[in-house]
């Protein structure tokens, strides 16, 4: 390393430490010019990134740690939060606060405690600044560097709020970012129109959901084919952000929403209503094969519909429901053990099933960033800590040999960060590669 008189703008001589190594004059300390010493590495207790997730192997279980499409080894036990090579300004050991994650086909995203966007990936197209292995600051955009507070990366794009104001970088090919228009914007964030409102934002593969401040109304955009945008039609697209369908429900107040490839899930009051494609699977729970072509209500469990609906989380082929009191209930097919109960049994008889008896769910997912057309693992959240189900070797998140588990299966034995907000998504789009991102 060169002999410098200072480090990224910094006298060293006014650094007293680095990852809480002393490296003050003294025998033994660290010198962060010459790379002499001895050096400590701490790395923060909280705000961590850690992921797992590896690319599909039938036969090997090994891992495959590449960070360029992050297919990223076991039991989620790796950081960005601590290196000695002189990236610690810009990775997390400077940005160890991490409070919400996003992770797509090509980029990932994080926004800390500050406000401040993080990004890293393999495709400039699909992020606002250089490529490469290590989070970079999003600088620049938006009203304040410090604006930041949802975020949404998925197969070809991502969409933020920055001040209440909305931006995209990526791909529009559907009008999926609800520009009015198709136009892409690659490699800058562009602003979607000019509404200073927007409170949290979803973005699918082709299609997306947000909400505004203004009584929580719920909009879309992007493609109709499957009826997943939930405006009654399957035709064409939905070029500018539309308030979903309300003929069933009164679209506000909107608590909790969520996507998958060809369908969504949203809660208001209470109350859960699911739309889009449908087939044999009856996911929905409505005992029927017809494609929901706008917000209808389910959540029947024993003949009658809840009202005391928290979250949801909706697969290719299933949904899980999860009420205020912390219990689980299934519906759809279930052939590779999602639902926890040690059994590979169906649910298609018109109702949701509780899963167990265990009161401490918070939240479930297939797929985040709404890519896949089949999922073949979903994670859950309980008592603060992650669990698997379904796959095992199209993922390797856990090391076990068993081709199916059937059983909620714990990834890491820590417990997340408060409040913190995790990411499950099947990179490329396709089914093979689960892949998991959780704040400790």
């Amino acid at each position: 390393m060169p002999d410098v008189s200072s480090y990224n703008g910094i006298d060293v001589g006014e650094i007293a430490s680095i990852n809480g190594q002393d490296i003050a004059s003294g025998e033994g300390a660290y010198n962060p010019v010459s790379d002499s010493g001895t050096y400590t590495e701490t790395v923060p207790s909280s705000g961590l990134i850690k992921y797992g997730g590896s690319k599909y192997s039938a036969t090997s279980y090994t891992s495959s740690d590449s960070t360029t499409r992050f297919n990223l080894g076991n039991d989620i036990v790796r950081n960005f939060s601590s290196d000695k090579d002189g990236r610690w300004p810009v990775v997390a050991e400077s940005k160890s606060d991490f409070t919400h994650i996003s992770y797509g086909r090509y980029s990932a995203m994080a926004i800390t405690a500050s406000g401040q966007l993080w990004e890293v990936g393999n495709q400039s197209s699909y992020l606002e600044g250089a490529t490469g292995t290590s989070f970079q600051q999003v600088t620049g955009v938006g009203d304040s560097d410090t604006g930041w507070t949802s975020v949404s990366s998925s197969y070809d794009g991502v969409l933020a709020i920055n001040s209440g104001k909305m931006y995209y970088v990526g791909a529009n090919s559907y009008g999926h970012a609800g520009t009015g228009n198709t136009t892409a914007s690659y490699g800058t964030f562009a602003q979607v129109g000019s509404a200073t409102d927007w409170q949290k934002v979803v973005r699918c593969r082709n299609w997306s959901m947000a909400t505004k401040t203004s009584s929580n109304v719920l909009y879309t955009c992007g493609r109709n084919y499957n009826y997943q945008t939930g405006q009654d039609t399957s035709s064409g697209n939905t070029t500018s952000w539309t308030a979903i369908n309300d003929d069933n429900f009164t679209n506000t107040s909107v608590t909790h929403f969520t996507s998958n490839y060809d369908g969504g899930i949203l809660i208001t009051n209470g109350e859960a209503y699911g739309w889009g494609d449908e087939d044999g699977n009856e996911r929905f729970g409505l005992n029927s094969s017809s494609n929901v072509q706008k917000p209808t209500a389910i959540g029947t469990v024993g003949g009658s519909l809840q009202t005391d609906w928290a979250s949801a989380a909706l697969g290719a082929q299933q949904s899980f429901l999860i009420n205020t009191s912390g219990e689980l209930f299934f519906a759809g097919e279930n052939g590779y053990g999602y639902t926890g109960d040690g059994t590979t049994t169906d649910h298609k008889a018109g109702n949701y099933v509780q899963v167990g008896s265990a009161t401490d769910y918070e939240r479930a997912s297939f797929d985040d960033a709404g890519q896949a057309t089949t999922n073949y693992s979903c994670i859950k959240q309980r008592g603060g800590k992650l669990y698997f189900t379904g796959i095992s070797y199209y993922g390797h998140i856990i090391d076990v040999s068993d081709s199916i588990v059937t059983t909620d299966t714990l990834v890491n034995s820590s417990s997340l960060a408060a409040g913190n907000v995790w990411a499950t998504t099947t990179q490329g789009g396709g089914t093979a590669n689960p892949f998991l991102a959780a704040i400790y």
